[in-house]
């Protein structure tokens, strides 16, 4: 900062128009760019060549602190809208190159990962060491969902995996979570046999701070199309009339859903001719075909 030099006058018992001539300053430095001590010279001087100088001392001091100036302000914001730290200005009185350094975040922690409080430090500083240092507030929350979506519709055979190994996971994205958490519930409606129904899998997501997605609906359609499997024929013992089940065999059958077809409740009606073997007297051979008839 410069000081512009006053005027002096001065007076003389007999000219009446002294000349005053400012002679100039001399600059003594002192701790700092704007702490010093300027020394001013002038001389008087009457129309006979009298002479009389004299000088000002004028000291100078630094006293005040930097201002900022475009201070970020305090805001809340989304988890996945952080902005990075801003750059704010500073004035001084003195000093018209004043120098703002960021001096860093302190994160405090909330009730989960992405609810936060950050705290940002600058500092203005001007060229004698006065200093000031603000802070900004910056309120972090995660208010959004994650967003869901459902695997497609599946239709399977009764003996299939329905679980979502076999029928196929949801999958969500979140604004801050990169991994959310999928879960589901399942609701079971009848079909017209035990092993047509379907499934109706429920799914929703959820985020590490809590967040729920909407719903969404899976159908599982599942069907027993296979039939039972029927042996080709069958032996009777000799000891047993080859005319009843006894004595000619029962049949048997396995199911890919069903571990015991006879004793359904909705029974499957079968037929098999089969030739029946015969023992008598120490001969062996076939008899007639029979066809039995069996509900399984």
């Amino acid at each position: 900062m410069s000081f512009v030099p006053g005027t002096p006058t001065a007076t003389d018992n007999c000219d009446q128009d002294v000349t005053i001539t400012y002679l100039g300053e001399n600059k003594a430095n002192g701790s700092c760019a704007d702490d010093y001590t300027l020394t001013r010279t002038w001389k008087a001087e009457d129309n006979c060549g009298n002479t009389k100088t004299a000088t000002q001392k004028i000291t100078v001091r630094d006293t005040q602190d930097p201002v900022f100036v475009n201070f970020p302000l305090d805001i809340t914001v989304e988890c996945h809208t952080v902005p990075d730290p801003a750059t704010p200005g500073g004035i001084d009185n003195c000093d018209l190159n004043v120098t703002v350094t960021y001096l860093g975040e302190i994160r405090q922690d909330g009730n989960c990962e992405d609810r936060y409080v950050l705290i940002r430090t600058w500092k203005v500083e001007d060229n004698c060491g006065h200093s000031k240092t603000a802070a900004q507030t910056i309120t972090v929350e995660d208010t959004a969902p994650p967003v869901l979506t459902c695997p497609a519709v599946f239709t399977i055979e009764c003996s299939d995996d329905f679980t979502p190994n076999g029928a196929g996971y949801a999958t969500s994205t979140d604004n801050c979570d990169p991994d959310p958490t999928e879960t589901y519930t399942d609701a079971t409606l009848d079909g017209n046999c035990p092993d047509n129904y379907k499934i109706e899998r429920t799914w929703k997501a959820t985020d590490r701070c809590g967040n729920i997605s909407t719903t969404c609906l899976q159908t599982i359609t599942i069907e027993d199309t296979t039939p039972p499997v029927v042996p080709a024929h069958l032996i009777s013992p000799s000891s047993v009339p080859m005319t009843s089940p006894n004595g000619a065999g029962y049949a048997t059958s396995t199911d890919n859903c069903d571990p015991d077809p006879r004793r359904r409740s909705q029974m499957r009606h079968f037929q098999a001719t089969v030739p029946i073997t015969t023992r008598s007297s120490g001969h062996e051979g076939h008899g007639p075909l029979w066809k039995r008839e069996y509900d399984l």
